[in-house]
């Protein structure tokens, strides 16, 4: 069950790892996406529960297991890993899912803030309920850019 948890968690991984273009997902979108949540719900939940387990065993059966304080800690820890397999599966499942879409948002935000800055340069973007306030603003924008104030301040290279 241990090598299990690895397998989930490599497999998941590789899935991630190889991008909308590759074949895998243009043509077997259905079965990556199920591939990829059995993997990582599985796999971690396999990897605290078997994983930890198994490496906490295999820690014990060194020959230097009984030196210090280990026997305590090592047991303490695994059965406290076991006993909380479930919070921990969700934690860091939770804190990968918030850590995923931080980033999402992230880059979504500057690539939005690019491309119109990239497609619409001049444009410019105003709300406002008052006629008046709306008649002044139509007003600079019809001021050729000889008289405008803003070629004033800016001048090109």
């Amino acid at each position: 069950m241990a090598a299990l948890s690895l397998v989930l968690l490599a497999t998941e991984f590789f899935l991630i790892s190889r991008g909308k273009e590759s074949s895998i997902w243009q043509e077997h979108l259905t079965f990556a996406m199920i591939a990829v949540t059995v993997g990582m719900i599985g796999g971690t939940y396999l990897f605290f529960r078997q994983f930890s387990g198994w490496l906490l065993q295999k820690i014990r059966q060194k020959h230097n297991f009984h030196e210090g304080n280990r026997v305590l800690w090592i047991s303490s820890l695994r059965f406290q890993i076991r006993s909380n397999t479930l919070n921990l599966t969700f934690i860091s499942l939770f804190s990968a899912t918030i850590i995923f879409l931080i980033g999402f948002v992230s880059i979504n935000y500057a690539v939005q803030f690019e491309a119109v800055g990239r497609n619409l340069p001049n444009d410019i973007a105003f709300q406002s309920l008052d006629k008046e306030t709306n008649e002044k603003i139509d007003a600079k924008i019809k001021i050729p850019t000889t008289q405008s104030s803003i070629t004033k301040l800016w001048k090109p290279w």
